[in-house]
């Protein structure tokens, strides 16, 4: 998953956003000190980036490349993600 890449190092825990969609920021706090995220977690709790995204499902992953155009987006868990996380940041 994306922390076991932050924490082994092969990516930087500022390259990584996750968004929570719709939930409260004392859920989001807990959960993440409960899994141990590495990573910054951002509230979108009026939904403006799934709509901006057309999410659909969790997890969505979105890569967003430096000229801030949409790269590539999943929906769904993937066994691939680690792969193309680490070449799509280094």
């Amino acid at each position: 998953d994306l922390n076991n890449l932050v924490v082994s190092g092969q990516v930087a825990a500022d390259s990584i956003l996750a968004v929570s969609v719709g939930e409260d920021q004392a859920l989001v706090t807990r959960v993440t000190q409960e899994r141990g995220y590495r990573f910054r977690v951002a509230l979108d709790p009026r939904n403006v980036l799934a709509t901006k995204f057309n999410v659909r499902g969790t997890p969505t992953v979105v890569f967003i490349n430096e000229d801030r155009t949409v790269e590539w987006m999943s929906v769904g868990a993937s066994s691939t993600l680690p792969t193309r996380v680490t070449e799509f940041i280094n």
